[in-house]
């Protein structure tokens, strides 16, 4: 089971797939941003402390991995139209401020890619970027590193896995170092090139093991030649749901431009009278389950770290989003089966 033949084939597709040099699967998404970070870490030798901008919604493992490399999450409010990070609100909060901002971590929530005025503000601010692209897939790697989970229910799973997909061939071999307890980059497991027979087992960093292995690359792989399809049946369900629940009114729903659709999220307009939680719950009663829309500012975890009041829309999310499946075998019926119990809902 350790990483041979399938893990390198892996590697190889996934990185085409992404039009990306480089492709390095290890144990977690998660791992795989920890790792990026790490790697960028040490090749422009951050001092510890130094600043990561991250929006204040996502996914834990987003801001647990900036915590973990020794950095400082610099939290920034999304926007209102797709909840993912906001520039203007980033250069908001660095103005007149005195950061230590060297990166920033762009969140490919929900299926949906950042926009491009999030990486010319990265430009402009002279940051390195680490995308989480965890909740999407397909897309080509616009920052240093991007990183991809295929975790269960992801858009290709291997059961736990993940990917750093970069050009960089320098932060490639870092990454694959970290990811096998910081091994001399001339003697990594699958790739060794070294001639010094007495630098094999020579470890130049403190690393941790990360790797994936044969048997989930060997899954993931079966997948590779159906994921473009199998993300079209995503957009089907998803716009199927979207024209079910238009004439909801009081149900915010996003678009599906640019978007891979791992699930479907909803928001509750401010002026409705239906309650999140119950709403929740009645849909969980009749087989539908939900997830709240990734809070972080109210996480205890994070207590002291940030203020939930100066990040209203993520504020309004955590009280009023939530999202519901949105999967390549839901069938009409699904759709119409959900519409009908968020309609009664809406009138109980």
């Amino acid at each position: 089971f350790s990483p041979g033949p399938m893990v390198r084939e892996f590697e190889k597709q996934f990185a085409s797939a992404h039009g990306a040099k480089h492709a390095v699967f290890v144990n977690s998404g998660t791992d795989a941003l920890r790792l990026s970070l790490l790697a960028l870490k040490e090749k422009y030798k951050w001092p510890e402390g130094s600043q990561v901008a991250v929006p204040s919604l996502t996914f834990v493992a987003t801001v647990n991995t900036i915590i973990q490399a020794g950095l400082t999450p610099f939290f920034v409010d999304v926007d209102m139209s797709k909840f993912l990070l906001n520039p203007d609100n980033l250069l908001r909060r660095v103005q007149g401020q005195h950061t230590r901002l060297v990166a920033i971590m762009p969140v490919h929530l929900f299926g949906q890619a950042c926009p491009q005025d999030v990486f010319d503000v990265a430009v402009k601010l002279k940051l390195k970027v680490v995308e989480d692209s965890c909740e999407t897939i397909l897309n080509t790697p616009i920052g240093d590193v991007s990183c991809h989970s295929t975790y269960m229910a992801h858009h290709l799973t291997t059961g736990v896995g993940g990917f750093a997909v970069t050009n960089d061939d320098r932060l490639n071999l870092l990454i694959r170092s970290y990811a096998n307890h910081g091994r001399n980059v001339d003697y990594l497991p699958g790739y060794a090139k070294g001639t010094d027979i007495r630098r094999r087992f020579q470890f130049d960093r403190v690393g941790y093991s990360c790797r994936g292995t044969e048997f989930e690359a060997a899954l993931g792989l079966s997948q590779i030649p159906e994921l473009k399809r199998h993300v079209q049946k995503r957009r089907a369900v998803f716009s199927a749901l979207k024209e079910a629940l238009s004439g909801v009114d009081d149900l915010y729903t996003l678009d599906v431009e640019n978007n891979t659709c791992m699930m479907f999220p909803i928001v509750i307009r401010d002026w409705s009278k239906r309650s999140k939680h119950k709403t929740c719950l009645w849909l969980e009663k009749n087989g539908v389950e939900t997830r709240d829309m990734m809070p972080i500012t109210s996480q205890p975890c994070y207590k002291g770290l940030l203020n939930e009041d100066d990040f209203l829309v993520s504020e309004w999310v955590n009280k009023k989003g939530f999202y519901i499946p949105c999967h390549p075998g839901m069938t009409k019926k699904d759709v119409h089966y959900i519409k009908a119990l968020l309609v009664k809902n809406a009138n109980s």
